[in-house]
């Protein structure tokens, strides 16, 4: 798990190449397969213990239920769950390949475990790789705890 980890984090930081994320907005960043320019999502974070609600449009939220979860250096880090996209009420699973979760509900800054990259309090960095090669990362303040509560972007 701590090679996998660091290929994750290191990709992170290589993609965006900033050691540490303050956002008032989340983001989320997709590459095709193949590399290319990522194109970038403004997103709304909800998270709960067992669940992260990723809006990305009026209709459009991905939700993960986590799994394989466990707290290390403060942060809630999970490897895997069940990933699907909703669009206009229309469930699709997402199959990926490797899955990365860090969740930071502490009141102070943090350090990702065996990386350069912090997390502000309050936040969540997603990092997935599908089944098809298409990378996503998503990294943000957590808006709320319930997905209701999501504004519209």
């Amino acid at each position: 798990m701590k090679n996998l980890l660091q290929s994750l984090v290191f990709g992170l930081v290589a993609a965006i190449s900033l050691p540490s994320f303050v956002l008032a907005k989340g983001v989320a960043s997709v590459t095709a397969p193949g590399g290319g320019v990522p194109q970038e999502y403004e997103i709304s974070i909800a998270s709960t213990q067992e669940t992260l609600y990723v809006r990305y449009g009026e209709d459009d939220m991905f939700i993960l239920k986590k799994g394989n979860c466990q707290i290390e250096e403060e942060l809630q880090v999970c490897t895997g769950g069940e990933g699907k996209l909703v669009n206009y009420g229309v469930s699709e699973a997402i199959a990926y390949e490797s899955l990365m979760v860090f969740t930071n509900t502490t009141n102070k800054t943090l350090t990702v475990p065996g990386s350069a990259v912090t997390m502000e309090p309050n936040t969540v960095l997603l990092e997935l790789l599908n089944e098809n090669g298409r990378y996503i990362t998503v990294m943000g303040r957590i808006d709320a705890n319930n997905p209701d509560d999501l504004s519209e972007n």
